[in-house]
């Protein structure tokens, strides 16, 4: 019998080994399958890291050319304002200007009237002057 138990304890130490190689087996193939998943999960989130630092760099950059749009707009407007300005300041030269000529024109012409009633006044005198004289 303890030759039996012997035998028997040989096939139950073969099957545990048996087992054991087997079940060792099967860790180590799920170990590497961990492994990798982990690798994945480690890639995906590198990935995933970039595209967020990629989707930070574009907001960052829209962010500025709004900045540089809303600038340029500010800049813009007060260009505007300053030409309109000056505009103003330049029609009321031009009207201004324009009232000196006209009120010059003026006078000219009525400098030109008197001169020509003075003349045509002595013109008169003159003949007048004849015709007593004749």
């Amino acid at each position: 019998m303890a030759q039996y138990t012997l035998e028997q304890r040989e096939r139950e130490l073969t099957g545990v080994r048996t087992t054991s190689a087997a079940t060792t087996i099967e860790i180590e193939k799920l170990q590497f399958k961990l492994y990798d998943a982990r690798l994945e999960r480690a890639q995906q989130r590198e990935l995933l890291e970039g595209d967020l630092h990629q989707e930070r760099e574009l907001v960052a950059l829209q962010d500025q050319r709004t900045a540089v749009a809303d600038d340029q707009r500010a800049c813009l407007s007060r260009k505007v304002e300053s030409l309109k300005r000056l505009a103003r300041k330049a029609a009321d030269e031009a009207a201004a200007q324009k009232q000196s000529l006209l009120l010059r024109i003026r006078q000219e012409a009525d400098a030109g009237v008197s001169r020509v009633r003075e003349s045509e006044l002595r013109r008169r005198e003159e003949l007048e002057e004849r015709l007593r004289k004749a």
